[in-house]
Order: structure tokens, then C-alpha cells, then sequence
């Protein structure tokens, strides 16, 4: 009998689930992101953020005219600025700036109306990282948006559009105050539009390389498994072991520090609500 994975979270709270904070931080080391299109004042990741009430759908998601010394439809101006080397080396310079490259942690709710989106915006140049449920390669949504069907050996294949990211291990969202969500069933993704990605579906071992990055030290199987439980942010903890790696009396120390364990937060919440 086949098995199927049912959310008991509501739709409206997966909208606001935040980005786990260590993704973002080696996502935007590769890509320089500087405009987040699905964000709440709280919870932007970049200065320049659409908000629910912006409606990124109804927006144009670059260039971004804000950080132009000159406006984008003054063709005298640009003329003006062009008549001299130090001046064209500015110009250069603001249209570099001008390119947007956008994070989207989708709503739940509005994650293909969002992907179709940004489809819309990378054929105007805009460069675009989506973090989507990993689950879905097989469904029509997908395969009807994100794929192109090619006959090949005598079969129609349905090959990637995108570069696609599997995330190995999963990946632990934040919810909208800011406490670390436990245990998602669900595998995710990144859909990558644009950075002369190649299309195609790869697995990325995201968290091994933020520690080779240096962006998060090592940390034994067992004081990772017991952070993921208690939701630890790791980039708080320093890790005593050898190599500065971090052992599980260094995820103690932390939750000690915090004062409770992620449950006992919880627990407190509830009753405050």
C-alpha cells in the first residue's frame, strides 16, 4: 500500500515559515543576491524585499532602478556620462549593480504561481534562486513548468529547464518568531534561473560545504542529531572539540544558555497564546 506524507501544519503558517539562516548565507556567497521577493519586514534577507502587501507578482523584479545614479529612461544622461573614461567606468559600474539577482522562499500557498513568475523575469534578464519542496519532480506542476519534453531513442523524455539542487541533508525552516521548525518530512530544492547554471537535477551536500566553507564548524553525528531536535542555530555554538569541532556538551552549554529546551519554548508559547 503506498504511503502517503499529510502536513498537519496549516497553509497559512507554512507562508510564513522563514529561510534557515545558514542556506541563505552560502546561497549568497555564490550569488550575491540583492533583492529578496517574498519577505516581511522581520524577516528579510535582503535591503531590498516585496512584502505580501508589494505582491512580487505584480511587480517587475529588476533592474533595480533605486541604486541608478541616472534614471533608466534618460538616454541624454547616459549619453553624458559616456562622453568620458571615469565617468563610463561609473555608468558600468551602476548597470552592473542594476542586474537582480532575487531569493524567493516562496509562500507555500503560492509557490508555482511565484516559480511561473520568475519563469516571466529570467527572460528579462533577472537572474533566480527559488526554495521549493523537493518532492514534486514527478508531479504535473513540475514536469509541465519546470521540464521540456524531447524525443530521444524512441522516447519522450521530460529533461530539466533549470538547474535543479536536491538539498542533502534537509532542510529545517524557522518559523515566522523565529524558532527552528523540527523535523520537515518533505526533501527541498533549489530551482536556479540564470548564473550560467546548467540545466539538470544534481544532489548538493549544502551543509558539508558550509563547513568547508568555514561558514559552520564540524560537529560529531550525535550533537547534530541532538541540535536538529532541540533546534539549535549552530552558527551560535562554539564548538570545544579537537579542531574546534563541536561536540554535544557544546549543544548543552547553548541550550543551557537559552534557558530551555526547544520544546519547553514551545510549551511557553502555548500558554502565552
Amino acid at each position: 500500500m503506498p504511503v502517503t506524507l499529510v502536513s498537519t501544519t496549516p497553509a497559512e503558517d507554512k507562508d510564513e515559515w522563514r529561510t534557515d539562516p545558514l542556506l541563505f548565507q552560502l546561497c549568497n556567497l555564490e550569488f550575491k543576491f540583492n533583492l529578496d521577493a517574498a519577505a516581511t519586514p522581520e524577516n528579510a534577507l535582503c535591503d531590498h524585499y516585496f512584502t505580501a502587501e508589494d505582491n512580487a507578482l505584480t511587480k517587475e523584479w529588476g533592474p533595480l532602478h533605486s541604486m541608478t545614479a541616472v534614471p533608466a529612461d534618460d538616454i541624454v544622461g547616459w549619453a553624458r556620462l559616456f562622453e568620458d573614461t571615469k565617468a563610463r567606468t561609473v555608468a558600468k559600474i551602476k548597470l552592473k549593480e542594476q542586474a537582480s539577482n532575487v531569493w524567493c522562499n516562496p509562500p507555500f500557498s503560492l509557490k508555482h504561481e511565484c516559480l511561473k513568475n520568475g519563469i516571466e523575469e529570467h527572460k528579462r534578464g533577472v537572474n533566480c534562486c527559488f526554495l521549493v519542496p523537493g518532492d514534486a519532480p514527478e508531479t504535473d506542476w513540475w514536469v509541465n513548468t519546470l521540464s521540456d519534453r524531447e524525443h530521444i531513442a524512441g522516447a519522450w523524455l521530460w529533461l530539466p529547464k533549470y538547474h535543479v539542487r536536491m538539498l542533502r541533508p534537509r532542510v529545517n525552516y524557522y518559523t515566522p518568531d523565529g524558532l527552528h521548525k523540527k523535523g520537515n518530512n518533505r526533501p527541498s530544492a533549489l530551482i536556479i534561473m540564470g548564473w550560467n547554471q546548467p540545466p539538470g537535477i544534481y544532489t548538493w551536500a549544502w551543509k558539508n560545504l558550509a563547513i568547508a566553507k568555514g561558514l559552520v564548524t564540524e560537529i560529531t553525528p550525535v550533537a547534530d542529531k541532538l541540535a536538529e531536535k532541540n533546534g539549535v542555530d549552530l552558527s551560535e555554538v562554539k564548538g570545544s572539540g579537537i579542531g574546534g569541532k563541536i561536540i554535544v556538551g557544546d549543544i548543552k552549554k547553548w541550550l543551557k544558555q537559552k534557558g530551555a529546551t526547544k520544546n519547553e519554548r514551545t510549551r511557553d508559547q502555548r500558554r502565552i497564546s
